[in-house]
């Protein structure tokens, strides 16, 4: 028998893989597979810090939607507070709201209320903020004293929220 007869022989009498088709069809799957386990790994990884941020955003809401019920001009009143992961602090913004556009002698409109914006903004352990609520609340003209307003108050234009 010549060699050219035992190697047709074999390749067309013999049905299967031979062992390096093997080991590339195990390559293909074992990347697909590693690629695969990733993609699953990293969107486990943001289905965890997303549900985290819902559930701080759920306690900042909570927590603002107390401190709304609450008379910010009492002594007792929290500005700040420390929590187990992080802290809060409620700022007290006044709005001046000035129309650029009027001239100094025209009708001069006199307010009988103030607008105040409260914001609160939620920290992480490392400081950055994460969550920030804004609430615009519309006060009588004498509703803070002077001293409240210097101890407490900070001014925004009107503009700055649009």
């Amino acid at each position: 028998m010549t060699d050219s007869g035992i190697f047709q022989r074999c390749r067309g009498g013999q049905k299967g893989f031979t062992l390096v088709e093997v080991l590339v069809a195990f390559i293909i799957v074992g990347l697909s597979l590693t690629v695969f386990l990733q993609l699953l790994s990293g969107s486990m990884r943001l289905s965890h810090k997303s549900r985290h941020l819902l559930d701080q955003a759920i306690h900042a809401d909570e927590v603002f939607s107390q401190i709304l019920l609450q008379d910010i001009r009492t002594e007792d009143f929290l500005w700040h507070d420390e929590e187990e992961d992080g802290r809060w602090e409620l700022q007290l913004e006044a709005i001046e709201v000035v129309d650029p556009d009027m001239d100094k002698d025209e009708l001069t409109i006199i307010p009988v209320a103030e607008l105040y914006q409260l914001v609160l903004t939620f920290y992480v352990a490392d400081d950055r903020p994460t969550i920030t609520l804004k609430s615009v609340r519309q006060y009588p003209l004498t509703y803070f004293t002077e001293e409240f307003k210097q101890l407490h108050l900070q001014t925004i234009e009107a503009q700055e929220m649009l």
